[in-house]
């Protein structure tokens, strides 16, 4: 991996990560609205004054977390530098970088954001959803279906992951899933229900044991996108998935991720053949290969877009949900699909440290815990004063009536 591959990826991350920590905190907001503040104020005169269409639309464009236009410089240089200096034939923009050489897949909430400051952004099969912990919550008795599936207009699939609520003080909770594969060109949407999932005993909370994932049993070193596993239970011909390898050290003193996105061309018993995923449309799907050389420290992921049914558990709180194929504000790359807050790095092969001597790019801000994106409690809703409707001074007990939209 170059220096700049690198630099871009942790850009990239470093992107995501700022519109992440926007997310939270606008969910944590207490009370919800800088209107509310205004109406609080019960000052006629200043009520009058501020509070309208104006602090209505500052409300809307904070609850969205609209922060593109920061980075529109960004995309600017990014795609100049492809256009303009081609370091890769062919190539002559940011997103047909990523889509069409790296072959990354990127966190939905930088394409938030490349969608309005660049302009367009990135195809759904190189970009993973939000974390969600609450595709499926168990409360140590029953299983109850929460969100998905997701939008695979807008995002790819997500890589699962088992979560316990509480620190586990059980035997091992063996459970059986079944989980939506994404459609894909000459690969109907199906189901599959995947091998045990074992959530082992005094697992700690909130680490994810993550769902069907497979090592690398031999070094990739070919190009013919051939790599051996254990088992391809789980796996289906036309799925995508998610490949991936920690490769410590960088001329830019940060930990570096080697990965890509794949889509399963052939299975075996013992063996996987990858290439990249076909676009939508297309009707001749890319050749057998993988962009890059793997040793046995790689895991291939499978990629689904929703889970339907949940049986096992014992008296443990869970949860299934999807998590990020790399963490914002990382401490340790390896970690490329749990965020490091959750405890401990399960892209580190059993037996193994999990400890990284990098230093974070974010030392200071930890990055935020896997999370449904459903909204916080907030203080009950005041009912805005229409803008065209200021209160007389002479009334100040006057109706207040919805705002103009």
């Amino acid at each position: 991996m170059s220096s700049v591959e690198q630099s871009i990826q942790l850009q990239i991350q470093d992107i995501a990560a700022v519109k992440q920590s926007f997310v939270d905190a606008v969910m944590e907001r207490q009370p919800t609205t800088l209107w509310w503040l205004v109406d609080d104020s019960q000052n006629i005169i200043y009520e009058n004054r501020v509070k309208g269409t104006s602090i209505l639309a500052i409300d809307q464009n904070v609850t969205a977390v609209n922060i593109a236009s920061i980075y529109s410089d960004w995309f600017s240089l990014q795609n100049a530098y492809f256009s303009q200096d081609q370091p890769i034939p062919g190539v002559s923009s940011l997103k047909q970088a990523i889509e069409t050489y790296y072959r990354w897949r990127v966190s939905q909430y930088f394409n938030d954001i490349m969608s309005v400051s660049g302009g367009q952004g990135i195809s759904p099969p190189y970009v993973f959803p939000y974390p969600d912990s609450n595709l499926f919550s168990y409360d140590g008795t029953t299983w109850t279906k929460g969100t998905g599936p997701v939008d695979l207009t807008v995002t790819g699939p997500g890589i699962l992951g088992v979560i316990p609520v509480g620190a586990d003080t059980t035997a091992a909770d063996t459970l059986s899933i079944t989980a939506v594969y994404p459609d894909s060109p000459g690969s109907p949407i199906s189901t599959v229900i995947l091998p045990s999932v074992a959530v082992p005993s005094a697992s700690p909370a909130g680490v994810a044991v993550p769902v069907g994932r497979q090592a690398l049993t031999a070094a990739y070193t070919l190009t013919d996108g051939v790599i051996a596993v254990a088992s391809t239970l789980g796996f289906k011909v036309g799925a995508p998935v998610v490949i991936a390898e920690n490769t410590p050290g960088s001329n830019l003193a940060l930990p570096v991720i080697k990965f890509e996105v794949a889509e399963v061309a052939v299975m075996t018993g013992a063996s996987l053949t990858l290439r990249q995923p076909t676009p939508s449309g297309a009707t001749t799907p890319f050749p057998n290969g993988l962009k890059n050389q793997y040793t046995t420290a790689a895991f291939v992921y499978p990629l689904f877009k929703d889970v339907t049914a949940v049986t096992g558990g014992g008296t443990d709180e869970l949860q299934i949900g999807f998590y990020p194929d790399y963490p914002q504000g990382f401490v340790d790359v390896v970690s490329i699909v749990v965020p490091q807050v959750m405890g401990q790095d399960l892209d580190t092969k059993e037996g193994t440290d999990s400890e990284s001597s990098s230093p974070s790019p974010h030392p200071s801000l930890p990055p935020p815990p896997l999370h449904s994106r459903s909204p916080q409690p907030s203080l009950p809703p005041k009912s805005p004063v229409s803008p065209s409707s200021p209160k007389s001074p002479s009334s100040p007990s006057s109706p207040r009536h919805p705002p103009d939209h």
